[in-house]
């Protein structure tokens, strides 16, 4: 669970099947959740989703199993794009824990940093801090970093950068001396990274992206090249950040999608490079029939903060293109959305 997904498949492929050869139902769900966590990450989700669809249609789950089920089901909306349908299964799990779960089973339960700006996400990750932490108290547990990091995340998004960077500092103290994850050895430089971009630190952002990816130069090359494009997605976006338009145009050359070489990919990630290179030229035209295509399935899109990041670009789009109306209707749509949730440092973005 703590990011060595092929040994976790592997082992847990074992206790299915010796769940299966012993006839032992309850450790047999258990172990199947737990594999269906596992292979989120390596891709293998048609797999996860028949595992799921057979532990839904189970009425007798014990607790930890359905924690983790939950967890990977979330794994899966995530991947889909169905960020709106996140909160209440988010909200079955909170319930789980809540009834009395042992501080392991809050630790299967940890929201992923990548879910922290989806919307209604915020507060259901608030009230799970509060219930770990009465738990987790000040015990040296590798859990600590990575819930340190995840109030930093809250912290940013709520608009109190300062706050935020005194909790990834003490993310990072714990990194110095306890047993460091995977989570925290590649979230702790993308969360200072985000810090940095708001402050304008371009130098420093691009800086770390290379040393991350040079990270992996000995790996085999489908993992060197899937390495090279999560970081790029990154790349791009910090780049519109800080202002840099050269560096936007060389991180989305590493998109697996090559957006700005080859405009034929609709993925959505390749049409929001397509209109921030626009933008960043002042082609407005050219960046509103762009955005214009994206703006609907922005929902989708909802990932440290790019929806809101990406809606406020269109609406300055809209603007520069002279077209008021639509500015000022797009705008408005965050603004209702940071009165409603307080996610203020999103815009910072």
């Amino acid at each position: 669970l703590r990011w060595d997904w092929h040994g976790m498949a592997a082992a847990c492929e074992a206790a299915v099947a010796a769940a299966t050869a012993a006839g032992q139902r309850h450790e047999l769900q258990h172990a199947q959740a737990c594999l269906a966590n596992a292979l989120y990450p390596l891709d293998r989700n048609a797999e996860a989703e028949a595992l799921l669809a057979g532990l839904a249609a189970a009425d007798d789950l014990p607790p930890p199993a359905r924690v983790f089920a939950l967890m990977a089901d979330l794994s899966q909306h995530f991947r889909r794009g169905q960020h709106v349908e996140m909160p209440p299964l988010y909200g079955r799990v909170l319930a789980l824990l809540e009834a009395g779960a042992p501080l392991f089973t809050w630790w299967l339960g940890v929201p992923a940093i990548n879910w922290t700006t989806i919307a209604g996400m915020p507060a259901l990750i608030e009230r799970y801090l509060g219930g770990a932490w009465q738990r987790l108290g000040e015990a040296p547990l590798p859990m600590r970093g990575e819930l340190r990091l995840l109030q930093a995340c809250a912290h940013l998004w709520a608009g109190r950068v300062a706050e935020a960077e005194a909790g990834i500092a003490t993310a990072e103290a714990d990194m110095h001396w306890l047993s460091v994850s995977g989570e925290l050895e590649d979230n702790v430089p993308l969360v200072r990274n985000l810090v940095d971009a708001m402050h304008g630190r371009g130098p420093t952002v691009f800086a770390r992206l290379a040393s991350k990816i040079a990270r992996e130069a000995d790996a085999p090359e489908p993992r060197r090249s899937l390495w090279r494009h999560q970081n790029a997605v990154y790349g791009v976006r910090l780049s519109d950040t800080v202002g840099d338009a050269a560096a936007l145009k060389h991180w989305a050359g590493l998109l697996r999608e090559n957006p700005l070489e080859d405009p034929s990919s609709q993925v959505p990630r390749a049409i929001a490079a397509r209109a921030r290179w626009a933008a960043a030229n002042g082609r407005w035209d050219e960046a509103v029939a762009l955005f214009e295509r994206l703006l609907p399935r922005l929902p989708t899109m909802d990932v440290m903060g790019q929806r809101t990041d990406l809606t406020l670009r269109a609406a300055h789009a809209f603007l520069r293109a002279g077209r008021l109306d639509d500015a000022a209707r797009t705008a408005a749509g965050v603004a209702d959305r940071l009165l409603a949730e307080g996610v203020r440092g999103q815009p910072l973005l």
